[in-house]
């Protein structure tokens, strides 16, 4: 005997374990986009922390403000390139 579950009685919570989720290249770029954005988050930190906060961590304003300048995408861990060119593949 099978049974019959209405689409109703599901909870949030299992309707939501039904939606895809993103795989290959698309979880790639989804974790690119999230990356970008805590270092952005950290660079703009480090313009407002004190003086003292940056003794306490070991870097300089100087340092600290070169990290802050520093574009989004600038990762220093460096990270795979999104797209490869065919000749690199």
């Amino acid at each position: 005997m099978s049974t019959v579950v209405k689409l109703s009685s599901l909870s949030s919570r299992s309707a939501a374990a039904v939606q895809p989720r993103p795989t290959g290249w698309l979880r790639t770029i989804l974790a690119r986009i999230v990356r970008w954005h805590e270092l952005a988050r950290q660079r703009r930190a480090l313009v407002r922390a004190s003086d003292a906060l940056l003794r306490d961590i070991g870097i300089s304003r100087m340092e600290a403000d070169y990290e802050a300048s520093r574009p989004f995408w600038d990762d220093p861990f460096g990270g795979r390139p999104l797209l490869r060119r065919r000749d690199q593949r």
